[in-house]
């Protein structure tokens, strides 16, 4: 038996991007933005919100429900993700702020950044086009480079 056919039945792995720790400060929304990053161009929504369920992050990165939630603010206060909740029952849609993360990464000495748009795969996870909205915690919506 080769040792690759120990992790035959694990999961899938997961991105992670150590360099984005210099910009979030915590290993825990360095790894959500490291995911939304990853769903990033496979959302079907044309403005670009991604919908992901808690139960969803947690089986792609098992972050807990309260790292997920300390992850949300920082990424939200630090203006790299946008937020709001759509249909019935609520759903939470994640929008990167792509033009704010560059910025960020350009101060501490990263090269450009080029805007990451995604592969062009095959969307695993559920997503939902919704309407242009509003969004959580009066955080204004800042272009995509």
């Amino acid at each position: 038996m080769k040792p690759s056919d120990y992790f035959a039945n694990i999961g899938r792995p997961v991105a992670y991007y150590p360099h984005l720790t210099d910009i979030t400060g915590n290993k825990g929304a360095t790894l959500l933005l490291s995911q939304l990053f990853y769903w990033e161009g496979k959302q079907l929504s044309s403005t670009g919100w991604i919908y992901k369920t808690q139960e969803e992050l947690w089986e792609e990165t098992r972050l807990t429900r309260g790292e997920q939630e300390t992850a949300r603010r920082i990424l939200r206060e630090k203006g790299f993700i946008e937020e709001t909740y759509q249909s019935m029952p609520r759903r939470l849609f994640f929008r990167l702020c792509l033009g704010n993360i560059a910025k960020a990464l350009e101060e501490k000495g990263h090269k450009r950044f080029n805007g990451y748009r995604g592969a062009d795969a095959d969307n695993g996870g559920e997503t939902v086009e919704v309407n242009e909205p509003k969004p959580v915690g009066g955080l204004k919506s800042v272009n995509s480079i």
